[in-house]
């Protein structure tokens, strides 16, 4: 028996997740997320926000993280939006391998 808990560096949604759509994601604005499984992100420090592909969305802070009952809500906000090619250079170093 055991207790597993995740620790991410990085907030990685789902397409549904993105309830505004990735190109909605506005600099200085707060959403709020949720994700299965209990899992521990650094609050107030800039982390990347990535797609389901590992595509750097944006470059966010977690402002509050809430988790029990085998979920995880919290809420980011968003630092900076990256240019495209600034979005291709962080995705490659941030791709899982």
């Amino acid at each position: 028996m055991g207790y597993k808990i995740e620790i991410n560096w990085v907030l990685k949604l789902a397409p549904y997740q993105l309830r505004l759509g990735k190109e909605s994601l506005v600099k200085g604005c707060i959403y709020e997320f949720e994700k299965n499984e209990e899992r521990i992100y650094p609050v107030n420090i800039p982390i990347e926000l990535v797609d389901e592909n590992w595509i750097v969305l944006a470059e966010i802070s977690i402002l509050e993280v809430t988790i029990g009952s085998g979920k995880t809500k919290g809420k980011y906000k968003v630092l900076a939006i990256p240019t495209e090619k600034r979005r291709s250079i962080y995705s490659k170093y941030i791709l899982p391998t």
